[in-house]
């Protein structure tokens, strides 16, 4: 005889959810160690029970903290940070973090250590937060953080034996990997950086744009890059047809990449400039690209293009393997740098009456995506050939001349600094620039993901390119049916109704924002007045 006991409320309101979508009494009952009769019992109270959750849900609302609902939004967002940085992390270092988001947003300006024995961040409330953010492993393999050797040295043998099976030429052979460029920050020793961060509200040189680079092993082949800022339609780029930029231009709040988009980069700019380039070198439509294990980078893409082979590295290899991260990426970095100072120098000599402020002030995001088309052009392909020698060793042999060529270019920036002459450019070094490069990776503080909480959106224009997607009432709708019916697909296919019932319960967690969201849109949505479809009646005057 089973154990009478008074079941959790989340318990019931799982069984009802169950019924609803189908599943038996008898199956319920024993899925959750029950007597049927306690099952259908439960059935018959649903609307008593429904009603206990939401006011329940509505009370624990109420009694939530300002200072933890705006840390909790604040740690996801550092979370997706570290995510998108592959830096790893751990429960401990998230509830640390935790700890300290909450003492910033109850004392602002405060130590940013909790001092009132309030809110502990304790192991409780860390499972509650995982499962209110979906983050059903919290651990994250960090790249450069925790290199696996071993794995480094074997694996260039695995990917010779792979290039040679697929019978690939190094014009054949591709690399894409993400980096964040701030392309607005200046040296901490310049006028600039000091007096932005005295200044209140959203500072200029913690704006980041994210570049997808990719180039071929021959050196000779760069695709044109992804690049994702915070706008879609920034003001700077007023009446301008964004597919003819010379990025692939996307958008989102915040400058990541996601699977969609990195999806969207594949199929309509890498596919066909691979395509267009090897016929031109009348070389066979075949391909292969390596990528790290980026959250960006779904699996689907080893079967998305006939033509086009995908292999990852292994875990924890990038930085010990992958060509961008061997130089390519650095090197393009200090090109724009360069750039950056050689504009304010060159501005400052045709208009002596301007200073440094103003002609940083007049940098926009459209002279910055000029600076990232002249500094991709000015990579050498033997700086680009190189770079594969840790994971293709027979490629190349070893460039002492590239590390001579870094130094070089830092020092080259420093002169042009010294050609400045003013507001703190004049003391620049190349350690300066060094620095500057490193500051490109750093950790967000408590301040930093305030502001990017705070930050308002900046001025847009309408679209002018058609190949943009809308997030509008229309599309969310279209997006919420197709999840509904790639559960009715698999409701159907699997012979698991458990497992077809947790995949269901998961997509419906996963959309919950979106479906809140088009009840938002619904509700805002004004209706055409009925006057709009009717000409107006003459004034007696006109008739006259």
């Amino acid at each position: 005889m089973r154990k009478k006991s008074v079941l959790p409320l989340k318990v019931k309101i799982e069984m009802l959810d169950r019924l609803r979508l189908g599943e038996s009494f008898a199956s319920i009952s024993r899925s959750f160690n029950v007597n049927e009769s306690t099952v259908r019992s439960i059935k018959k109270s649903e609307d008593k029970i429904r009603s206990s959750l939401a006011s329940t849900s509505l009370s624990a609302k109420i009694v939530r903290e300002p200072a933890i609902e705006k840390m909790e939004v604040a740690l996801a967002l550092w979370i997706e940070d570290r995510n998108q940085k592959r830096v790893p992390l751990s429960g401990p270092m998230v509830r640390e973090k935790a700890k300290r988001l909450y003492a910033h947003f109850k004392e602002p300006g405060g130590s940013g250590e909790c001092t009132d024995g309030g809110f502990q961040a304790s192991e409780g409330w860390f499972n509650k937060f995982k499962v209110r953010q979906s983050l059903h492993s919290i651990k994250i393999v960090g790249e450069a953080a925790s290199a696996d050797t071993a794995a480094a040295e074997r694996y260039p043998e695995e990917f010779a034996n792979l290039v040679a099976g697929g019978g690939y030429t190094p014009e054949q052979v591709f690399n894409a990997d993400e980096t964040a460029l701030f392309w607005k920050r200046m040296p901490n020793k310049t006028f600039i950086s000091k007096s932005e961060k005295s200044a209140p509200g959203f500072k200029a040189a913690k704006d980041r744009v994210t570049l997808l680079l990719c180039s071929n092993a021959s050196g000779d082949c760069v695709i044109k890059p992804l690049m994702l800022y915070r706008s879609l339609n920034p003001r700077a780029l007023k009446n301008q047809n964004k597919d003819n930029l010379p990025v692939f231009w996307r958008a989102n709040k915040k400058a990541w990449v996601t699977s969609a988009i990195f999806c969207d980069w594949f199929r309509n700019c890498f596919v066909s400039e691979v395509e267009t380039y090897l016929k031109s070198k009348n070389l066979d439509y075949k391909a292969l690209l390596v990528l790290d294990n980026a959250p960006g980078h779904p699996r689907e893409l080893e079967t998305m293009h006939p033509n086009i082979k995908v292999t990852f590295l292994p875990p924890n290899t990038t930085a010990l393997l992958q060509p961008m991260d061997q130089g390519i990426i650095q090197a393009f970095k200090l090109y724009y740098i360069r750039r950056t100072f050689k504009i304010i120098l060159d501005n400052m000599e045709c208009d002596p009456d301007m200073n440094v402020m103003e002609c940083w002030k007049k940098f926009d995001i459209a002279k910055c995506i000029v600076n990232i088309k002249e500094s991709l052009q000015e990579l050498k392909p033997y700086t680009l050939k190189s770079c594969w020698k840790k994971l293709w060793p027979v490629l190349t042999a070893e460039n002492e001349e590239e590390s001579v060529q870094i130094q070089t270019l830092t020092a080259n920036i420093a002169e042009i600094a010294s050609g400045i002459g003013r507001d703190g450019f004049e003391q620049i070094e190349s350690s300066d620039i060094q620095e500057l490069l490193e500051l490109q990776d750093e950790d967000l503080t408590e301040t930093d993901l305030e502001e990017m909480l705070n930050s308002q959106p900046i001025e847009e224009e309408a679209s002018t390119s058609t190949g943009n997607v809308t997030f509008n009432l229309k599309n969310l709708s279209e997006g919420l049916r197709m999840a509904n019916e790639l559960c009715d697909f698999f409701m159907k296919i699997d012979p698991s109704m458990e497992r077809s019932l947790i995949f269901k319960r998961q997509i419906a967690s996963a959309t919950a924002e979106y479906q809140s969201e088009l009840k938002e849109l619904l509700k805002t949505a004004k209706q055409e007045k009925i006057t709009k479809f009717f000409k107006p009646l003459p004034k007696p005057e006109d008739i006259m």
